[in-house]
């Protein structure tokens, strides 16, 4: 979402630093309007980070952002400790951050040197491995509060995750024709659109052969050492 409004005021040509300034009242003003949930709150820390290494003119470490959100969120809503949801946003990121850049590296030196179809692999193989990585480190918790894993996922993240952002572009284009008939095409469409990927993510994880049991004693520990 910021970086589509981001985009724009570079069109309009604003400065590095107005469009922080810009950005953080806006991201602030968003997360108010969302009643400030754990992994929402996470995201605007971050990114508050990132808007303030401009205005400063440094460069914003994304791992030390996230333990500044963390420690945050923890410091004015305590309850989140016990929130699973917080855990896996939480981790799910760290993952991202500690894991995926060496990683983007690796596959652009490659990807640069070989053909439109060979890119179209590396990029589909780029998006399974967000997956991957976001389940392995959310696995302690999945573990622990699920007892249960959709071997499916990263397939299902690679499917949903780009569809997330039309839903996100749609819905933006529907909330100012709202009760107009622009407004009611635009929201069915949405509607239509989420419903379809709710199905697509629940028709996933049904077959018996794609669910796989955590629910063995040694199964959280071994995750636990393996995140550590």
């Amino acid at each position: 979402l910021f970086g589509l409004f981001e985009g724009l005021l570079r069109l309009l040509r604003l400065s590095k630093r107005g469009r922080a300034v810009i950005l953080s009242v806006c991201a602030l003003g968003y997360l108010t309007l969302l009643g400030f949930p754990p992994s929402a709150t996470r995201a605007v820390v971050m990114l508050g980070a990132v808007y303030l290494s401009y205005l400063l003119s440094a460069r914003a470490d994304p791992l030390t952002s996230l333990g500044l959100a963390g420690a945050l969120i923890l410091a004015v809503t305590p309850y989140a400790v016990a929130d699973a949801g917080f855990w896996m946003s939480y981790l799910a990121t760290l993952g991202l951050v500690a894991v995926m850049p060496g990683m983007n590296r690796f596959i652009t030196e490659r990807k640069s040197h070989t053909s439109l179809l060979a890119a179209g692999f590396f990029k589909a193989l780029t998006g399974i491995l967000v997956g991957l990585v976001a389940m392995s480190f959310t696995l302690p918790v999945v573990a622990v509060v699920i007892g249960e894993m959709g071997i499916l996922s990263p397939v299902s993240t690679l499917l949903l995750t780009p569809l997330c952002g039309v839903v996100l572009v749609l819905s933006l284009l529907t909330l100012p024709f709202g009760g107009s008939v622009v407004g009611t095409l635009l929201g069915g469409l949405t509607e239509g659109l989420c419903g379809g990927m709710s199905t697509l993510a629940a028709w996933m994880g049904e077959p018996s052969w794609a669910v796989v049991s955590l629910k063995h004693p040694a199964v959280a520990p071994i995750a636990f050492c393996m995140l550590a």
